[in-house]
């Protein structure tokens, strides 16, 4: 579930914060191309523009999306009441238009946003304690492949877990249709161990058979402000595993890592020996910020972002500078969403250490993946650029 905001409202005070209360990613979208792949990644969005930023471009891109139930709108009014302009630009979408006043203050803001987020919750309370009581989710994994400079190769490193849940009704639904919801009735604690436990149940299984892979659990930040003893239960849970904490990474959106809270998380799971990467990098300024504030082992850049970089030169130097800058510090850059040709010819330009996404595989079952290996005799697989066309 996403809040998607403009380059203006992306200047609002503690909007970062606002979206991180009401449980929603944080996505920028200051052109039709953002907007249209920030609608397509998520079916629950809301939407908030400021009255000055909307352009005839991107009230049609929301206009394509008008018929999707979960899409709310929320647009910034430069007074106390939309000017006529603006109307004549949403007469399709007016009904889908909450319009907000000028001296609206950021709690209301914060309190209306949260309004609609739990108005497209669609899974009730009982329904998820129960599939984690009786087990009904599995795991799929994504590789993750890394740069061998030496052998000028792509090799297989690590797998990126994401869950899925056998719903008794609506059969095998990815995370997005149930994690808001995990979020707001707390049970993200058990989610999360049930995903780590059944990595590590993975990684280990596969060390038998001599394939020594990394894995990726997804973490959400709410659970670092939540539980101090955060990076005590992970350890423990790993050492039941008789594997080395350094063999996870968990990865968090970088623009909700920065309140002090999260900060000394992120530094305890470190100092127990886990990696930390931060998604999302670079889509909003913000992401850049957390150079110095936060000590973490790799960022992820979407293949989104890479695309808009790669028809931009100038783009592209800034975004070249800011990979270089993340291997000074010993930061890996990883491209995560990579689907075209276009975009894997970036990755050389900026020098990107690792890939994932389409191009390579797409998120399967583990069995495939040990299929793929035990071919390969084990070893890490060597991705081609012939295989990944």
């Amino acid at each position: 579930m996403l809040l998607i905001i403009g380059n203006e409202t992306g200047r609002l005070p503690n909007i970062a914060h606002i979206a991180s209360h009401a449980q929603l990613k944080l996505a920028v979208a200051a052109n039709r191309s953002a907007l249209a792949t920030a609608l397509s990644t998520s079916r629950r969005n809301v939407v908030l523009f400021d009255e000055d930023e909307l352009d005839a471009s991107l009230v049609g891109t929301l206009a394509v999306h008008a018929s999707e139930p979960n899409l709310r709108i929320l647009v910034l009014c430069r007074k106390q009441a939309p000017q006529q302009y603006t109307l004549q630009m949403f007469a399709k979408l007016n009904k889908r238009v909450q319009w907000l006043p000028a001296n609206t203050n950021l709690d209301a803001l914060a309190d209306r946003i949260r309004d609609y987020r739990n108005a497209m919750l669609m899974i009730q309370r009982e329904e998820l304690v129960a599939a984690v009581r009786e087990q009904q989710f599995l795991i799929q994994y994504q590789p993750k492949v890394r740069w061998v400079s030496g052998e000028d190769r792509w090799q297989t490193s690590e797998v990126e877990a994401l869950i899925r849940w056998r719903h008794p009704a609506y059969g095998l639904i990815g995370p997005r249709f149930f994690l808001p919801e995990a979020e707001e009735f707390g049970l993200m604690g058990e989610i999360t161990e049930l995903v780590l436990r059944a990595t590590l149940k993975q990684l280990s299984s596969w060390q038998k058979t001599g394939l020594d892979l990394g894995g990726s659990v997804n973490l959400s930040p709410t659970l670092l402000s939540s539980d101090a003893d955060l990076a005590v239960t992970f350890s423990n849970i790993v050492g039941e595993f008789e594997l080395p904490t350094d063999r996870i990474m968990f990865e968090l959106p970088a623009s909700e890592v920065m309140p002090a809270d999260r900060r000394a998380a992120i530094q305890n799971l470190r100092e127990a020996g886990f990696k930390v990467a931060l998604e999302d990098f670079g889509a909003m300024d913000e992401s850049r910020e957390v150079f110095g504030a936060v000590e973490f082992d790799e960022i992820k850049i979407h293949a989104s972002v890479l695309m808009d970089e790669a028809r931009n030169e100038t783009a592209n130097q800034s975004l070249a500078a800011l990979t270089k800058m993340a291997h000074n510090l010993g930061i890996d850059v990883c491209a995560q969403g990579v689907e075209s040709e276009e975009v894997f010819e970036v990755l050389g330009q900026i020098h990107c250490d690792k890939l994932q996404g389409y191009l390579v595989s797409e998120a399967v079952m583990p069995e495939i993946i040990q299929h793929q290996y035990a071919t390969a005799g084990g070893d890490g697989e060597e991705v081609t650029y012939a295989y990944l066309m």
